[in-house]
């Protein structure tokens, strides 16, 4: 697939999720509001029959091969267990018995969804020459990227110094005292495998070449762990400074297509936010702003967009969107959905509004377990009409199929349907069209919706993707978050209730017996051990559900995921959140397909010092922010998430609801025609209009004071800030700011 620990020190504030609100009884974890309702075992579980993926079966069917992979939780581990490769699971034990041996480590990463992962098993792992090799004479180990992210980081880093790009399936031989990685490469073909583990294993056979060898392995996992760990010295940041990378990343996108690059595109849903959040401070149109809502729109035409069945998929293997990569996951439909509800908080329009609707339905449909959590991934590749898999065969049409499909409607109407659906074009790929939109054309989606529900029910009978049903806790927690910020800005108060029941669930089910947040569950089972990145992104979905809830227990249950993040992880000597991987030790900072580690702890602490009077969580949000600021002065597109999460610690949040005062007065903005209206609401014991707040700025009308907050004419764009200063307990807290764009 073309590119983008063992133990954990989390685990050190063991039992700290452990939570009770005043009054209640400590003798399990405390409810966040409500009951989880019947079923809420949680995680995954019996929608895939297993993934047998072997060609090697006795004459009843049954795989000749299994290895000890068979006991894994993970799907992707699984998935290996019938390969005549006699694969380990990444353990200690491993590494000691191939240093007793003195053969090196054949280490693989990959995950369940990924495609050339599937074509090298079926190519390679499946073939028992290759295996033959790999049992003899070297000691293969296979790791879930998704399960170990910190160990696959830095394996990624080493892919990346060795041989310029990175990518999964990532494999690697490594010496087996201290897991240097010696060679590095992604998919090959079995001859070039093959030719590969010979001439390393003719140098390792050598004993003054297994000398340079292990120096250079070393050398090279020395260089590749202090990616993460050598940084620039701080560097001052105002909001000049983001707005000014705003507009640099935006002028570095594709004005024709929207996006960035020319070949692949990914929906770069955090760079997005950023710019959005950048738009959001500002009036009128800028760099920042076009560069957004061109992507969003190239996004929601092309075929990266499931037009059929709603929701994202992963990326685009072409400039102008039309060819997606398949595996479709959980962090693209949350992070899609936040990037389109900013966008339709600025400039509001249908399209938007659609899109999310039809990602949540595909969600709830296709990605959500019947307790209730969410799935991980489904799968680029499923089974073709001849039995074949083959990637993308289940989203591809040919004319004639989707005709059928459409059936009794009037010949009419189906010939729009399949031109609107681009399925009339040139295939790109042999199966078939992917559904696309012209992003130049005005579609009219009344007409069109009913023909895409026939499309999906034929659709649904093709044979389908493969489900990796774990549920991830922090990926989890992104959705959590998704819906509950939908549910607020769009007034549905079903997206909480989803999000409720989850965070109930995790909230229950997700540690593992020592108290450590688990890194997923699966079965009910809890798995693995939390990164930062989970603690991160499950307190994020914690605070936001905190907000459409108002239940003061779900934000202390966000603390407590603080807490614990910060005193299990937070290393001294970087001033950021460290994490023990087999090279030293790994930090998370980098946004990729989603928010870094760091930068979502940033944005929580920061969130935290807006809604509880602890000063310690503004305390940390400084420390990483000041730590990453460097960074972002010399790599500002790699760090648009702790650019967001620095600008709403100094100057604030910009979406419709926001907290101030340190949680003691919340505020909904929204505009009703040419009318702004701030609805405001204040702890008990305290006052925001005595003395009364003031309202300035380009482009709004005087202020009027009324019984739930304020209002004011909008004239013009510009925008307005509000300064209010909230009193009560016999004084008054310094006054605050907040601002809003009104054009």
């Amino acid at each position: 697939m073309p590119p983008p620990p063992p133990c954990s020190p989390l685990a050190r504030a063991a039992g700290a999720l452990v939570f009770a609100a005043p009054g209640e009884g400590r003798g399990g974890p405390a409810p966040l509001g409500r009951p989880a309702g019947p079923g809420a075992e949680g995680g995954g579980g019996g929608r895939n029959p297993e993934m047998i993926r072997t060609r090697h079966r006795a004459p009843n069917g049954a795989p000749l091969f299994v290895n000890r992979l068979i006991e894994s939780a993970s799907p992707y581990l699984r998935q290996h267990a019938h390969n005549p490769v006699d694969w380990r699971p990444w353990s200690e034990a491993a590494f000691a018995e191939a240093k007793a041996r003195g053969v090196m480590v054949f280490l693989s990463i990959g995950y369940a969804s990924c495609h050339w992962c599937h074509v090298m098993e079926e190519e390679s792992f499946d073939d028992e020459a290759v295996a033959g090799l790999l049992n003899r004479d070297f000691l293969p180990v296979k790791l879930d990227r998704e399960e170990s992210p910190d160990i696959d980081a830095q394996y990624a880093s080493a892919a990346l110094l060795f041989s310029g790009r990175t990518g999964w399936p990532n494999n690697l031989l490594l010496v087996p005292d201290g897991a240097w990685p010696a060679m590095t490469f992604s998919y090959l073909r079995k001859d070039m495998l093959l030719r590969a583990l010979q001439a390393a294993l003719q140098e390792w056979g050598r004993p003054e070449r297994r000398k340079i060898i292990l120096q250079q392995a070393q050398q090279l996992g020395e260089a590749a762990r202090d990616l993460t760990l050598k940084r620039p010295p701080p560097a001052p940041l105002s909001g000049e400074t983001f707005d000014a990378a705003a507009d640099g990343i935006a002028r570095q996108s594709d004005p024709l297509h929207g996006g960035f690059g020319q070949g692949e595109k990914f929906p770069n849903e955090v760079v997005s936010r950023f710019l959005l959040d950048s738009a959001a401070r500002r009036a009128g149109r800028t760099p920042a702003l076009d560069a957004a809502t061109t992507l969003l729109k190239a996004v929601l035409t092309g075929g990266v967009h499931d037009q059929i069945g709603g929701g994202f998929h992963r990326y685009a293997v072409d400039r102008d969107w039309r060819t997606p990569h398949f595996e479709k996951m959980l962090p693209t439909q949350a992070l899609m959905i936040r990037s389109l509800l900013a966008a339709q908080s600025l400039e509001p329009d249908p399209v938007y509004e659609r899109a999310m609707k039809r990602t949540l339905a595909f969600v709830a449909r296709e990605m959500t377990s019947p307790e209730g959590l969410f799935h991980t991934a489904l799968d680029a590749d499923s089974r073709d009409a001849s039995g074949k898999m083959e990637e993308g065969a289940y989203y591809l049409w040919r004319p004639q199929e989707a005709e059928a499909a459409l059936g009794s409607m009037p010949e009419s109407e189906r010939r729009h349907v399949l031109s609107t659906l681009g399925l009339l074009t040139q295939p790109r790929l042999a199966g078939g069209v992917t559904p696309h939109l012209d992003p130049r054309a005005r579609i009219d989606f009344p007409r069109l919706d009913p023909a895409l529900d026939r499309l999906l029910a034929a659709r649904r009978g093709r044979p389908s993707p493969f489900v990796d049903d774990k549920a991830l806790i922090g990926w989890n927690g992104l959705m959590i978050r998704a819906l509950a910020e939908y549910s607020m800005a769009m007034d549905s108060p079903a997206e909480a209730a989803l999000a409720d029941r989850a965070a109930q669930i995790l909230w229950a089910r997700g540690r593992n017996p020592d108290g450590s947040l688990a890194r997923g569950l699966m079965n009910g089972r809890p798995f693995g051990l939390g990164t930062v990145e989970d603690y991160a992104y499950l307190g994020l979905g914690f605070v936001a559900l905190h907000d459409a809830l108002r239940d003061a227990r779900i934000l202390s249950a966000a603390e407590s995921l603080g807490d614990m993040m910060w005193k299990g992880a937070f290393h001294p000597d970087y001033g950021l959140l460290a994490a023990p991987a087999p090279l030293g030790p790994h930090i998370d900072a980098r946004d990729m397909a989603a928010p870094s580690g760091n930068a979502a702890a940033l944005e929580l602490y920061a969130l935290l010092s807006r809604r509880t009077s602890k000063p310690e969580n503004h305390k940390r949000a400084e420390t990483l922010s000041r730590a990453l600021s460097g960074s972002i002065g010399q790599e500002a597109g790699a760090h648009t998430e702790a650019m967001t999460a620095t600008r709403i610690l100094h100057q604030g949040e910009t979406g419709a609801m926001r907290a101030l005062a340190q949680g003691r007065l919340t505020l909904w903005a929204r505009r009703d025609g040419n009318l702004l209206k701030i609805d405001l609401e204040a702890s008990p014991g305290w006052v925001w209009n005595d003395p009364p707040p003031t309202l300035i700025g380009r482009g709004v009308g005087p202020l009027r004071i009324e019984k739930h907050g304020i209002s004011a004419p909008v004239i013009g764009p510009g925008v307005a800030t509000l300064s209010l200063r909230l009193c009560g307990e016999g004084r008054c807290l310094p006054a605050e700011t907040t601002s809003f764009r009104l054009g």
